[in-house]
């Protein structure tokens, strides 16, 4: 099985759409930020699922229309 590690970047993004969303719906910054951690665990089985990455080298898996995981 895969292992799926965030980068430092990919971490602080997360925290900063979490707190942005949460000034104006705290349930929905919740809901979110656990849609991206089960979505990228999902990754460890599955590391194709998704589609290929614009950036060379990298898949895109598509959370929300607004979020991508690459």
């Amino acid at each position: 099985m895969m292992e799926i590690f965030w980068t430092m970047l990919a971490s602080q993004d997360r925290k900063r759409i979490r707190e942005y969303i949460a000034e104006q719906n705290l349930m929905a910054a919740i809901e979110l930020d656990e849609r991206i951690g089960y979505s990228a665990s999902s990754l460890a089985g599955q590391p194709y699922k998704g589609r290929n990455g614009r950036v060379e080298g990298t898949r895109e898996l598509v959370i929300h229309p607004h979020f991508v995981h690459v």
